[in-house]
This record gives structure tokens, C-alpha cells and sequence, in this order.
């Protein structure tokens, strides 16, 4: 399928993942009450296209939204925070995949996938991904670096950029994606049909956070939740495609 036949029906699919976002709104930053939320209007995404990071420049715009959002935001202690350039790369990026969400030349969101094969070690444990051979490590996954500029948190954007999360997944053919994340998150992540495979666990840097496995071929669970992903099961030959340009 082509990238314009991809585009349309992506876009023609937006609704149904608005109205998700209704009841899960994406935020990385600190939770908000129902009042508060009710008080913020719905930003608008008019051209935003979300695709895979293929240079140089478009990877460094990733390092520094990260300190943006991390640093300057959230004032979080981050161990590879480059203060004086203001711009956190991690050794994950070495072999990782990078989405960037662009409204015309500016980054409004971020998403990063590596396989288990670059994740040994720390992940490995933190996940209890081991366990889950033969898939591991090959065909396994985890996503990190999931932020969105706070103007947009409250926008279908964090699903969009899932998605495209969702397909390299496929088109890589992992079966088992795992993610961690604070409790204000947790929801978001269940309604994309992750589930929690592990206890909670405090982490050095981001604290308490629950550990979750999204098993990326169990539709009947994802219909079951009513993951926004599962309209991709109609359209599954997109799924044997690059990862597509996705533009609102």
C-alpha cells in the first residue's frame, strides 16, 4: 500500500481514536484532576505528521525536546543530561528508532523503539524479558521516550504516535513490546492494551513505576480493551509496509 493510501486511512480513522483520547488523556507531565481537565480546551493538530527520524538534524531536534520536556519541565536528575547544550542522548539512541510528531519545522512530540537484541542488561531485568524466549531477543521490544509538548497532551497525538510504534512492531514482526511508566499513565497504556506483567518497582531516576507487556498479536485482547490499534487488524496489509508518514 502506499504512503498516500496509508495517509488516508489513518486520517479517515481519527475519530475513533479522539474518542478514546476522551477517556485517556496522554500526559508524561504531573497529573491533573477531572476539574482541571475540564477547564482545558482541545488543541488543535492541524498538519502534524509523525514519521521515522532518518538524519542527523531531525535527531538532534529529538535530544533537545527531550531536555525541554525532562529537564526544564519536569526538573527531573537526568544521568545524561548535557546541560550546557541543553540536549539528553542516551546510549539507546545508538541503536534505537525515533519517531518525531512535526507541526511544519517544529518537534511537538517523540517516541523511541529498540529491540531486545540492544537492550541486555539493565531492561532485560527490569522486564523480566528473559522469559518470554523464544521471542527474546529478537522479536521483543521495548518503548521509551514517549513525550508530547504539553500544549498537545490533551490531542489524539500520543495515540498517533503509539501507532507508529505499533507498526515498526509489526513490520519487524516482535511479538511482545514492554514499557514502564507513573501511575497518572498507567490507564493511557491499558487502554492501548498493554498489561501489567510485573510488580511496581521504584526506579533510580523516574520513581515508582508499574511494569507493562503489550503482546502485539493478541487481538482478542485489544478488542476486548478497545485499543485504538485494533482498527490496524482491518487493514493489516499495512502492517507488511514500511512504517508510513502519517499527517492529520
Amino acid at each position: 500500500m502506499s504512503t498516500k493510501a496509508f495517509s488516508t486511512t489513518i486520517s479517515a480513522s481519527h475519530t475513533a481514536v479522539r474518542q478514546t483520547a476522551k477517556t485517556s488523556r496522554f500526559n508524561p507531565g504531573p497529573s491533573t484532576t477531572m476539574k482541571e481537565s475540564a477547564r482545558v480546551a482541545r488543541p488543535k493538530q492541524s498538519h502534524i505528521q509523525v514519521r521515522m527520524i532518518d538524519n542527523e538534524e531531525e535527531q538532534e531536534m529529538v535530544y533537545r525536546f527531550r531536555y525541554g520536556i525532562y529537564v526544564e519541565e519536569l526538573h527531573r536528575a537526568e544521568p545524561h543530561a548535557d546541560h550546557e547544550r541543553k540536549r539528553i542522548e542516551e546510549p539507546l539512541d545508538q541503536d534505537g528508532v525515533l519517531f518525531g510528531a512535526f507541526r511544519g519545522d517544529e518537534m511537538v512530540g517523540t517516541l523511541r523503539m529498540n529491540s531486545g537484541e540492544s537492550v541486555r542488561g539493565y531492561y532485560e531485568d527490569l522486564y523480566g524479558m528473559s522469559a518470554y524466549a523464544p521471542y527474546f531477543p529478537y522479536r521483543t521490544s521495548i518503548t521509551t521516550k514517549l513525550m508530547i509538548l504539553p500544549s498537545l497532551r490533551r490531542s489524539s497525538l500520543s495515540f498517533r504516535l503509539a501507532e507508529a510504534g505499533f507498526c515498526y512492531a509489526h513490520e519487524m514482526n516482535f511479538e511482545h513490546d514492554f514499557i514502564d511508566c507513573n501511575q497518572h499513565l498507567k490507564t493511557y497504556f491499558l487502554k492501548l492494551g498493554y498489561q501489567q506483567h510485573m510488580s511496581d518497582v521504584e526506579h533510580p531516576i523516574y520513581g515508582h513505576v508499574s511494569r507493562l507487556r503489550l503482546d502485539l498479536n493478541d487481538w482478542a485482547h485489544l478488542m476486548d480493551v478497545r485499543s485504538p490499534f485494533c482498527r490496524l487488524r482491518l487493514k493489516r496489509q499495512t502492517l507488511a509496509s514500511p512504517c508510513p508518514r502519517i499527517t492529520s
